[in-house]
């Protein structure tokens, strides 16, 4: 059996309070019902495994439950196999692999009501806890193989800034959606297996909209262009964002210069040991210092890893205190209706005395500045 897997299993019941908990059930259901948890503990990197069960006992032995469709990536796997045809054939496994037990913990947060109502009539007289805490405070540090996937996410992803200033500077009918989907498929021929969320790719004003959804506005000259985007590999995430000047004016360098350096002074202090809200004071004081002021309208980052969002936020409420090996974004902005916004994020890994920026693209004035 893996090591890290079974790892993995250990961290969970270590955060489970209710130590009469036996075994642990995860639900990998149909889109939009899909349970990051499930690829945590499998390291499946091939297959959907739509209906698919993982069960972990405290022995740490692992099961995987899934049907005959994905039965060839399952076999990749260094787990216990079980494949069923027909739903009786499945819960006659369940049933098989889960006996005798007074407590099964389940992710109340992935799993749908349905799925949830069908596994108590399964197991009458089993009382089912809630486990989500635990596997989220489990999987905020990470293991050494999660943080390689995630750098080389980053990386892919790093390597796109290329493609799209490239396409910026030669593509006199570049369009929002058009630049989308070249981001896109220059993340995927740098290795990713595809984006880790829907690309945002906004110009002029639509760039002082944090979450804008890319149409065909064309790009003008004066506009910036705010390109959010991530690589997935492995399942596991990266996050960065860029904004270009397209022939801009010095107001524009100048939101830009500020929405840097409180990036910068941020990250000089996350290390173990911090507090994360105290982070995010960095960058919006630094900004709020500014003719900005208020204008800082979202938490300064977020950890990443099998999810974008993936467990807790960094922001001026946040009770999350680093620790090392903790994977977040740091990317502070100014957003100014009807003239627009800028962004800069990063993926940092937490260390004991600092972090290390796993995201490379270039991000200087000169760098992103295109005439």
């Amino acid at each position: 059996m893996d090591k890290l897997l079974q790892q993995r299993v250990d961290r969970i019941f270590d955060n489970i309070e209710d130590k009469e908990v036996s075994h642990i059930i995860i639900k990998n259901g149909n889109e939009p019902f899909v349970d990051q948890t499930f690829f945590y503990l499998t390291k499946v990197t091939s297959g959907i495994f739509e209906q698919s069960y993982v069960i972990a006992d405290r022995d740490s032995k692992i099961t995987l439950v899934t049907s005959i469709l994905e039965e060839e990536s399952a076999r990749k796997t260094d787990l216990n196999i079980e494949i069923y045809k027909t739903k009786k054939e499945k819960n006659k496994i369940l049933e098989s692999v889960i006996k005798n037990t007074k407590k099964i913990g389940f992710n109340s947060t992935e799993i749908d009501v349905e799925s949830y109502m069908d596994l108590k009539k399964q197991f009458r007289g089993t009382k089912f806890v809630n486990i989500s805490d635990a596997i989220k405070n489990a999987r905020m540090v990470k293991d050494k193989e999660e943080i390689s996937n995630i750098e080389k996410a980053a990386k892919m992803a790093s390597l796109t800034f290329k493609d799209i200033k490239n396409s910026i500077s030669e593509d006199k009918n570049a369009n929002e959606s058009s630049l989308s989907a070249l981001i896109t498929y220059s993340m995927m021929k740098n290795g990713a297996s595809g984006p880790s969320f829907d690309t945002i790719c906004a110009m002029g004003k639509n760039s002082a909209e944090p979450h804008y959804t890319p149409h065909h506005n064309k790009l003008k000259k004066g506009d910036l262009i705010l390109c959010d985007y991530g690589a997935k590999y492995n399942h596991y995430c990266s996050d960065i964002t860029r904004t270009f000047a397209f022939h801009a004016d010095r107001k524009m360098e100048e939101i830009y210069e500020i929405v840097l350096n409180a990036q910068k002074e941020a990250i000089k202090h996350i290390k173990n040991g911090v507090k994360s809200s105290d982070i995010h004071r960095i960058a919006s004081d630094i900004i709020d210092k500014s003719i900005y002021k208020g204008r800082f309208i979202h938490g300064l980052g977020h950890s990443l890893g099998l999810s974008v969002h993936d467990g807790f936020g960094v922001g001026p409420s946040s009770k999350i205190v680093l620790e090392e090996n903790m994977v977040i974004t740091v990317e502070p902005g100014i957003y100014v209706p009807g003239i627009g916004g800028v962004r800069i994020e990063d993926d940092v890994v937490v260390t004991k005395n600092g972090c290390r920026i796993i995201t490379d693209a270039p991000k200087n004035w000169k760098d992103i500045s295109i005439t």
